[in-house]
């Protein structure tokens, strides 16, 4: 009896062994794997960014380049007042009176504004394009050491295990090559060269010279690493909550985007389509004034040639600008408005918060309802003896093959009884006998 007794608590010892091993390798693997998805959950978030920086860039630059090109043009039509030699008739051949000389020194002036406003539309155009070409550097090259960082977290996390670990050459003495060509690899726990959740897969090897370890003391020492490390894991990850940690860095960057990265962009870009704007008004209004000029120079006896030239060209400019106001200040206000507020990271965070929690209306008014409804949806009977003896007819109608008659539901309670909860409908059902058919059985 002794003899089996011991067997048997040998036994049960080697297999509570083998479970513990086993239990060890499965947590390695799964930690394995768990780094492996966190790795890739990082890099599918990195992706993620990088693709939203470069639709947004693409969009940006989009617009700069439509915004230069039609800048370029207006700054050739602005040339080509001062090239093509179109000029006001001469003094010497021409009298002016003093209204008209008023109107010369007006051309002069919108001569010029045509030249400076599309000049300052395509300077400050390069200016936002290379403060958005320096921000998209920026941001890719965060992005770059975000990846960097993502494809070597175990590699680092094993360097820092390694380094703040209070263990001695002692405490893994068989992972240590013994090899005197290679001591300065030999240095480094294999542990690190195969990354930081790999396990030792030999058993370990004595080192010549050195006492080897009894096994009851390692057992006692993993024993107590093991808890160690459970209980520090419990507080980690329950009280510090690192999973919620684990792309912050990249969630911010898409919570602040490279539009809020660009802080003259949204300074400029309005202004340089302001210039634009009157770039194009001071042509309009250059040729105006000068071909007025001309054909009341040139054409004397036909006044009417430069009165509707120029009556047709100055309604066209206040309609223009009246346009614009309204829909600056009009027409697209609202929807700027909105926009602005979508955009914006602080209202991305709070917009699910700011949602009133109280605002939801009840489905039931009361317990006889939902009774009502439960009965209804399952086809149970309401109280009374009555329609238990009909569902047990019906159930055994329909085991013998006839069509079943559905027994009528009551709508309200009886005289003088109180409507039952759903609770004490579910006891009586639960203790009603099991039937063949009856949903409850």
């Amino acid at each position: 009896m002794g003899a089996a007794a011991a067997t048997l608590s040998l036994g049960e010892a080697i297999g509570i062994l083998q479970s513990w091993h086993s239990y060890n390798r499965d947590e390695t693997w799964s930690r394995r794997g768990y780094d492996i998805g966190l790795q890739s959950m990082r890099i599918d978030i990195l992706n993620t960014v990088r693709e939203e920086m470069r639709d947004q860039v693409t969009v940006i630059i989009s617009s700069l380049d439509n915004l230069m090109v039609v800048a370029t043009l207006m700054l050739s039509i602005g040339f080509g007042f001062v090239v093509e030699g179109t000029f006001p008739p001469a003094e010497t051949d021409y009298d002016y009176d003093d209204t008209q000389k008023v109107f010369l020194v007006a051309y002069a002036v919108l001569a010029a504004l045509a030249l400076v406003f599309p000049l300052f539309t395509l300077m400050l155009t390069i200016a936002a394009r290379f403060e958005v070409e320096l921000c998209q550097q920026d941001v890719m090259g965060d992005l770059q050491k975000h990846l960097l960082k993502a494809l070597r977290r175990d590699r680092l996390d094993a360097l820092e295990t390694k380094a703040a670990s209070p263990r001695s050459d002692e405490a893994a003495p068989g992972r240590h090559i013994s090899s005197p060509s290679s001591s300065s690899w030999s240095q480094q726990p294999s542990r690190v060269l195969r990354g930081r959740s790999a396990p030792a897969l030999g058993r370990t090897t004595p080192v010549f010279g050195r006492k080897p370890t009894p096994p009851c003391k390692d057992f006692g020492k993993a024993l107590r690493g093991g808890l160690q490390k459970q209980f520090g894991n419990f507080y980690t990850f329950f009280y510090e909550d690192t999973v919620g940690r684990i792309a912050e860095d990249e969630v911010k960057l898409i919570a602040e985007g490279l539009l809020q990265k660009v802080n003259h962009y949204h300074f400029l870009y309005p202004i340089a389509q302001l210039f634009l704007w009157l770039g194009m008004l001071s042509s309009v209004m250059v040729c105006c004034v000068l071909l007025g000029l001309y054909y009341q120079a040139n054409y004397p006896n036909t006044p009417a040639m430069w009165r509707c030239y120029t009556f047709i060209l100055v309604v066209c400019v206040i309609g223009s600008v009246i346009f614009l106001l309204w829909m600056k200040y009009h027409m697209l206000r609202d929807k700027q408005e909105e926009v602005r507020t979508k955009t914006s990271a602080s209202s991305v965070f709070h917009e699910e918060s700011a949602a009133p929690v109280d605002s939801a209306v009840p489905v039931f008014d009361s317990d006889e309802q939902v009774e009502a409804a439960y009965r209804r949806a399952f086809h149970t009977p309401t109280d009374g003896a009555g329609d238990l003896e009909a569902f047990e007819t019906a159930a055994e109608d329909s085991d013998s093959g006839s069509a079943p008659r559905r027994p009528a539901l009551p709508t309200q309670p009886r005289t003088g009884q109180r409507p039952r909860r759903i609770s004490e409908a579910r006891s009586d059902v639960s203790s009603a006998p099991s039937l063949p058919g009856f949903p409850y059985g």
